[in-house]
């Protein structure tokens, strides 16, 4: 049983929810590190066992290099995304989220460590975005970088986000 951390959970499940029923969501995660961001959103996404997981964890050479977090997404779909600029490769994003038929959980962690062309674009997914069963559950130490805290304002402002501060 995990302890302690019982309504930042089901504010994750409940933007599962309604990704479930076809609305978009996208929660992010913001705390200093070791503070159990991975274990909350591991154990608030355990019961979705019949989601489709896609997790990745950034790391420093994503941050300096510009478009890798976007092209390690896409790579499911590569004949896709050739040869598109950045527009136009939201435009693939967000028809890839509409299209889905089951739901789909996107795990970033790390994102303070996304490269900011990739950042601006999935923020400009996340805010175009208006069908799909599609969660993007995003973690975070905080962050200065304008391109985080812009994904973070939208988690915190927009009707499909989630924006949860861990603290001690």
């Amino acid at each position: 049983m995990f302890v302690g951390r019982q309504a930042e959970i089901d504010r994750i499940r409940a933007a599962a929810e309604q990704a479930y029923h076809g609305r978009p969501q996208v929660v992010f995660v913001e705390g200093p590190a070791g503070i159990g961001k991975s274990a909350l959103v591991r154990e608030a996404l355990r019961p979705l066992s019949g989601w489709r997981h896609f997790s990745m964890a950034l790391d420093e050479g994503h941050l300096h290099d510009a478009g890798s977090l976007l092209r390690h997404l896409m790579a499911l779909r590569p004949e896709k995304v050739r040869g598109l600029t950045s527009k136009e490769l939201v435009q693939v994003v967000v028809e890839e989220a509409e299209s889905q038929t089951s739901p789909m959980v996107l795990k970033l962690a790390n994102f303070d460590k996304a490269d900011d062309a990739s950042a601006a674009a999935l923020l400009d997914a996340a805010t175009a975005a208006q069908q799909g069963p599609l969660l993007a559950v995003l973690t975070a130490r905080p962050s200065r970088r304008s391109t985080v805290a812009r994904m973070a304002g939208f988690a915190r402002t927009s009707s499909t986000g989630t924006f949860i501060e861990l603290g001690p």
